[in-house]
C-alpha cells in the first residue's frame, strides 16, 4: 500500500492531476486492522454520464466548525511525538509545506547549509529544500526510517 500511496502522490510530477489505484485484495488487507466499522467499496460506473457542474447550480452554505484536537495514545501506549523525542529528535513541527518548499531561512526542516538529506517529499531539484548545493535523496517512508537508524541511505528490508 505504501508504494501505491507514493505512486499516487508522484503522478503529479508526471503531469497528472491525481492518481488512483483501484481497490483490490491488497487494499482490503491493508484496511483490515485500520477499522472495525463495516464498509462497502465504491467503484466507478463505466456507463455513467456526467454533466458540467459548478457551485452556481445550487445554494452555497457557509459552515463553521470549531475543532479541538488532542493526541490520545491507545491503551496506555506512547504517542509518536514521545517516541521521537525520547530518541533524541527535535520536537515535531506542525503539519505544513515547510521542508518541501524550502521557504525562508527560519523554516522548519529547511537545509540552510549544503547538507545531505533523505526525504519522503516528492521533489528534489536544486534548492527545493533550501540550500542550492544541498543533496536531497527521495525515498519511501521505510527507507527513510531505516536510514535514520543507520545514518546513511539504507535498504529497509533488513529491518522489516
Amino acid at each position: 500500500m505504501e508504494e501505491r500511496m507514493t505512486m499516487c502522490n508522484m503522478v503529479i510530477e508526471a503531469g497528472g492531476k491525481n492518481g488512483i489505484v483501484a481497490a483490490d485484495r491488497t487494499t482490503y488487507k491493508y484496511l483490515e486492522d485500520k477499522t472495525s466499522e463495516p464498509y462497502e467499496p465504491v467503484f466507478s460506473d463505466d456507463k455513467a454520464r456526467f454533466r458540467n457542474f459548478s457551485p452556481n447550480h445550487g445554494l452555497i452554505f457557509k459552515v463553521w466548525m470549531d475543532l479541538y484536537t488532542m493526541e490520545v495514545p491507545e491503551s496506555g501506549g506512547k504517542t509518536c511525538s514521545e517516541i521521537f523525542e525520547e530518541a533524541g529528535c527535535d520536537p515535531p513541527a506542525s503539519p505544513s509545506c515547510a521542508a518541501c518548499m524550502g521557504g525562508p531561512k527560519d523554516t522548519y526542516g529547511r537545509l540552510n547549509q549544503p547538507q545531505v538529506c533523505i526525504s519522503t517529499t516528492n521533489r528534489n531539484f536544486p534548492g527545493r529544500m533550501g540550500h542550492i548545493e544541498g543533496q536531497v535523496y527521495l525515498a519511501s517512508p521505510y527507507t527513510a526510517a531505516a536510514s535514520a537508524l543507520t545514518g546513511f541511505i539504507t535498504d529497509p528490508r533488513k529491518f522489516i
